[in-house]
């Protein structure tokens, strides 16, 4: 099974306000899905605020794995984690 995922698409505006976390997963691991899911797409969109924004790529079992970030858009806040994911195997 071939899945590629994307957890949350911003389209517009998402603020994450102080003392709060925005934490996206790609999702993927072990034999269920070969491609790991992108955690963030930004369609022209932003991601504000003065919160935590925390985005991993999904991990991928013989494909490639997921970016924490892809397309085009804004991060604006105060802290972020951004990872990509681990491919395994051969097909990685």
């Amino acid at each position: 099974m071939n899945l590629l995922r994307v957890n949350i698409t911003v389209r517009r505006l998402v603020n994450v306000t102080e003392n709060s976390t925005l934490g996206v997963y790609g999702g993927g691991r072990f034999a269920t899905t070969s491609i790991g899911g992108n955690a963030l797409e930004l369609s022209n969109g932003e991601v504000t605020g003065k919160g935590k924004l925390v985005a991993i790529g999904g991990a991928s079992t013989w494909g490639h794995a997921g970016n924490a970030v892809v397309g085009t858009g804004k991060i604006t806040v105060k802290y972020a984690i951004l990872n990509g994911g681990n491919a395994y195997g051969k097909g990685s």
